[in-house]
């Protein structure tokens, strides 16, 4: 990995706010608080500057002081990768996020006014349903700590990815999901209730063309998707009767298969 140097970045800055006074900054770098040392000098030379920015990273990486100094430097806006709640599904994906740190992380910076974005995703091709239902009432107690809006993703599986190994290449087809058209505006046949998640889906989902889950078909993967965010936005708990009645809607039609 290649980082430009801070002197470098502030370069940059400096031109593109001279260009165009009234914008953000925003850093699409996804391992933004992982280098301390860079971080450290970034905060000291941004913070003359007096900009807002925003940025990505590893929810577990920061710590309390230096969520005090993206506040104190102009940071109004972090995305966090979280992707599951779950301990093991953590380990199996080979992420091992400090999940308590996460949840800390979300709390300290709504507290310092910084807008909170949370990335779940939902559908790895062994997880279970009690899996995804940690997942989703991970996301419901960030919510209640003060994470301002989430995504939920299906899982896709790209090619060449330890994901994709000896699975059949018809599971790597996806689509995007369209319930609502260019403008936004509903299509005519959504249910009551159901707005939030289709409209969450239509602006940010990749869907997979097949099945991938062994529990839970790709349909009931999308229901599950959208009741998530009613329940986030209602910052209610999904209750294992209502995921249980999902799964009996919607069981996966495959055959269990070798773990991911």
């Amino acid at each position: 990995m290649r980082r430009c140097s801070v002197p470098r970045i502030i370069r940059e800055i400096q031109y593109q706010s001279a260009r165009y006074p009234s914008s953000g900054i925003g850093f699409m770098d996804d391992s933004f608080f992982s280098d301390k040392s860079w971080l450290d000098e970034f905060f000291t030379a941004i913070e003359p500057l007096r900009i807002h920015y925003c940025c990505i990273g590893r929810a577990d990486l920061l710590e309390p002081l230096e969520i005090e100094r993206l506040a104190a430097t102009g940071c109004h806006y972090v995305a966090l990768g979280v992707e599951t709640g779950d301990k093991d599904r953590q380990k199996k994906i080979k992420k091992f996020l400090n999940l308590d740190k996460v949840k800390r992380n979300v709390e300290l910076l709504a507290r310092r006014k910084i807008l909170t974005k949370c990335f779940f995703m939902l559908g790895f091709p062994d997880e279970t349903p009690v899996e995804m239902l940690v997942t989703i009432n991970f996301a419901v107690a960030c919510a209640r700590l003060g994470m301002n809006e989430c995504n939920f993703f299906p899982v896709s599986i790209y090619p060449g990815t330890e994901l994709a190994r000896g699975l059949n290449e018809d599971w790597f087809r996806s689509s995007v999901y369209h319930a609502f058209d260019l403008q936004n505006q509903a299509v005519e046949d959504l249910k009551p209730g159901e707005n939030r998640g289709e409209k969450r889906l239509s602006i940010y989902a990749g869907i997979p063309d097949a099945d991938i889950n062994q529990y839970l078909s790709r349909d009931g993967l999308l229901e599950l998707i959208k009741l998530s965010y009613n329940k986030v936005e209602a910052r209610e708990e999904l209750g294992p009767d209502e995921l249980a009645d999902i799964v009996a809607r919607y069981p996966s039609p495959l055959p269990p298969h070798r773990s991911s």
